[in-house]
């Protein structure tokens, strides 16, 4: 278990072991808690003599997310973990509340011809003198990558496959592949009714490409990402690639718990990576909710000079609670944008943006609203706080107007002219004029 906040689990694929995931989840450890493991007969689990089938694999993912008390976690599956996850999920019950298929063992046939001969002729390779069969291993795990493998990295996971040991355990596992086993939940792969996110390599020798188009096709939410120079162990070939899709699509679930609710270093911090999210729709979003936090202050310490002080701040909290999911809500917008550009498809490129064009009006809707209470307080309220309502209404200007220029962009871009333009427009001139008056307070009270 690696990092703090919403739960991730990663489930590898044969044959390989949970080190696949290292410089993934080390990237996921900033935003999630990530749970990752060997499956059974792999890397460090008990190796001989256990029933290390998929389905079996399937009954202890179920048992291993009830013990670990999680409900309803984000989760990943590569090659043979594909079919594990959707097993879980399609014929255990398990609920997930993403699923990422990476390289995914879920169509037929998914059985390699390599492993399709050694299970021919399993008596042939457990007879064999074991210098000779680490040679047909080895040579088949080397084509799991389209980059070749450092040492340390190849022998991490050939190492577990080495000697009279390995090769007993290496076959115990091909002799229970068996492509029944995704025969049992594929007529129901239509069903899945969470947002899954299709990872794949370009270059994959083992499953091809030609599968994550079918099962896009298959999956009726889903998204489907091809990773270029990138074979099977698309992990391997490119890490930072698959930290970045996996960290885009289980974030926009809620993956950050909504930006607003984070500690303000940690927000400050996300704000200036080198990701993209979360940008100028989160800042408008904390403007507006910053505003609405003073002018809160500032009706709770005016009891005295207004007698609507408590709706005052009733409404004031209204707008924090309606404006800080909006933060994660643009980002989730973003993501929805980028997965329609990674499609290709010109009518959802446009709708993707019409629809991104939403958010940012609902926070310059809000921010209006906020400026305009702010506005009262700086006039009527306590007279020590007028700086402070002042500031609420030009930090709810400042999230207007950024709010408003990005609907302009979104609807600009996708060539779409409707009312919102007009809206954000109004929105604009209501604090501004918000803005101007409470100028005029200012002065004219000093």
């Amino acid at each position: 278990m690696f990092g703090q906040g919403p739960p991730v689990v990663l489930v590898h694929g044969t044959p390989s072991r949970s080190c696949l995931w290292r410089n993934v989840a080390s990237a996921l450890a900033d935003r999630f808690t990530v749970y990752v493991f060997d499956l059974l007969g792999y890397g460090d689990s008990e190796p001989r003599g256990q029933d290390v089938s998929i389905a079996a694999q399937s009954r202890l993912l179920t048992e291993l997310v009830g013990r670990w008390g999680l409900e309803a976690p984000a989760i990943a599956g590569h090659d043979i973990g594909g079919a594990v996850i959707l097993r879980s999920h399609l014929l255990d019950g398990m609920p997930y509340s993403r699923i990422a298929l990476i390289d995914a063992v879920v169509l037929r046939p998914w059985i390699t011809p390599t492993t399709r001969h050694v299970q021919a002729h399993l008596d042939v390779y457990r007879t064999m003198p074991t210098h000779i069969y680490e040679r047909v291993v080895a040579a088949h795990i080397g084509t799991a990558v389209h980059r070749p493998m450092d040492e340390e990295t190849f022998a991490a996971y050939f190492d577990q496959w080495r000697g009279e040991g390995g090769q007993a355990i290496y076959l115990q596992k091909v002799a229970q592949f068996d492509e029944g086993y995704t025969d049992e939940f594929e007529p129901l792969l239509g069903s899945i009714q969470g947002p899954v996110r299709i990872i794949w390599g370009e270059q994959d020798a083992w499953l091809d490409p030609a599968f994550a188009g079918r099962l896009h096709e298959l999956l009726p939410d889903s998204e489907l990402t091809l990773i270029p120079e990138a074979g099977h162990f698309v992990m391997e070939d490119a890490p930072e690639e698959v930290a970045r899709e996996l960290s885009d699509f289980f974030t926009a679930d809620g993956g950050t718990a909504n930006y607003l609710e984070q500690p303000l270093g940690r927000f400050l911090d996300l704000m200036a990576s080198d990701e993209p999210a979360p940008g100028a729709g989160a800042a408008a979003a904390a403007a507006v909710a910053l505003a609405a936090s003073l002018s809160s202050m500032s009706a709770l310490l005016s009891t005295d000079y207004l007698d609507d002080a408590a709706g005052l701040v009733e409404r004031a909290e209204r707008l924090r609670g309606r404006v800080a999911p909006l933060a994660q809500d643009d980002a989730d917008a973003y993501g929805r944008f980028m997965a329609a550009q990674r499609d290709g498809t010109g009518d959802r490129i446009r709708a993707a943006l019409s629809n991104a064009a939403d958010v940012p009006l609902a926070i310059a809707e809000s921010g209006a609203e906020v400026a305009g209470i702010a506005v009262r307080l700086a006039e009527e309220g306590n007279p020590s706080l007028r700086g402070d309502a002042a500031a609420a209404v030009l930090l709810a200007e400042a999230g207007v107007r950024a709010a408003a220029t990005l609907v302009e962009i979104n609807l600009g871009t996708a060539e779409i002219r409707d009312d919102r333009l007009e809206r954000a427009g109004e929105l604009t001139g209501q604090t501004a004029a918000a803005r101007r008056n409470v100028e005029a307070i200012i002065w004219k009270k000093e």
